[in-house]
């Protein structure tokens, strides 16, 4: 759910359900972002993150999570507008193609 859509010059809000166990296969996005888990359980690896946690997160890293046995609910926050989704191929074959000095 949308709370605030940002812009290329507002926050963006927004909240995610995860079923439980669901996973979410390692990504990146274009901008930072924080997310903050409001009910349930994420996992980060070993990392186990309950209500009340939060995560930052760098732009155009990589990272991925699984939810808990009773799923999970989160708030994303992003500093403007970011729709982006790269997956781990993506970012790996951004990088290979990147000049060196």
């Amino acid at each position: 759910m949308v709370r605030h859509p940002g812009s290329d010059s507002e926050l963006q809000l927004f909240e995610v359900r995860l079923e439980p166990n669901s996973v979410a296969a390692p990504h990146a996005h274009a901008s930072d972002e924080i997310m903050v888990v409001v009910d349930g359980e994420m996992w980060f690896g070993a990392q186990r993150c309950g209500p009340g946690t939060s995560v930052y997160i760098p732009g155009n890293t990589l990272y991925g999570f699984k939810a808990g046995p009773n799923g999970a609910r989160f708030m994303n926050f992003r500093p403007l507008r970011d729709g982006t989704y790269v997956t781990s191929d993506q970012l790996t074959s951004s990088r290979a193609a990147r000049p060196t000095s």
